[in-house]
């Protein structure tokens, strides 16, 4: 039976366990950024046409990117209470919105190279801290948050100069439900539909 000394000196082991832990998923995070970030680099600079570069990145959200799990935190308090029918819409609206929004804005990065400063843990997830370098622009500071709950990285929200896009998201899309009734989710489904036709119109 454990006496209260042996679990008392068992807690140093047990806290030294967990920042190893810790220490190896920091790691884990900056190695996953550098290739992530590579990867969208070396479409954001190849050759090919916009729907090339558009279905590359596709394979890249579709792997690297908590796609449902970000729209679910998006959709906030709201999500429970839509139909299993509305949550499929929307998360298939939210996948396609989300990357031609990405590569909507390739063209601002063109020439754009990035450094990796620090990785740390952030609310059980990781925040593996970046500097973006574009040719004639101000160096930009951005967050790529990391989670392992899925039991491999996946990013699960960007900080760029401290705003988080997927909490400002989140209140843009309570503002557009609330404008249309306040508890139906499907004025935001109608809503990501319109948007993703014009998006879809301006690609070309």
């Amino acid at each position: 039976m454990p006496t209260r000394r042996s679990l008392f000196l068992s807690v140093p082991l047990i806290l030294a366990g967990t920042a190893a832990l810790a220490a190896d998923e920091a790691s884990m995070a900056s190695d996953f950024v550098r290739q992530t970030g590579d990867a969208i680099l070396k479409i954001v600079n190849g050759s090919g046409s916009m729907a090339d570069k558009r279905a590359q990145l596709t394979a890249i959200v579709n792997t690297a990117v908590d796609v449902d799990g970000i729209g679910r935190f998006e959709l906030g308090r709201f999500w429970p209470i839509a139909t299993p029918e509305q949550r499929q819409a929307y998360l298939s609206l939210f996948r396609q919105y989300l990357v031609f929004n990405v590569t909507g804005r390739l063209g601002q990065y063109k020439g754009s190279s990035f450094t990796i400063e620090r990785s740390e843990p952030l609310n059980g997830d990781i925040a593996v801290s970046t500097t973006i370098h574009t040719p004639g622009q101000p160096t930009a500071d951005m967050q790529w948050i990391v989670s392992f709950d899925s039991g491999k990285p996946q990013i699960v929200d960007l900080v760029a100069e401290g705003t988080s896009m997927r909490i400002t998201q989140r209140s843009d899309y309570a503002s557009v439900i609330t404008r249309n009734g306040g508890e139906d989710v499907q004025a935001l489904i109608d809503a990501l539909r319109q948007q993703l036709i014009r998006m879809q119109g301006d690609s070309g």
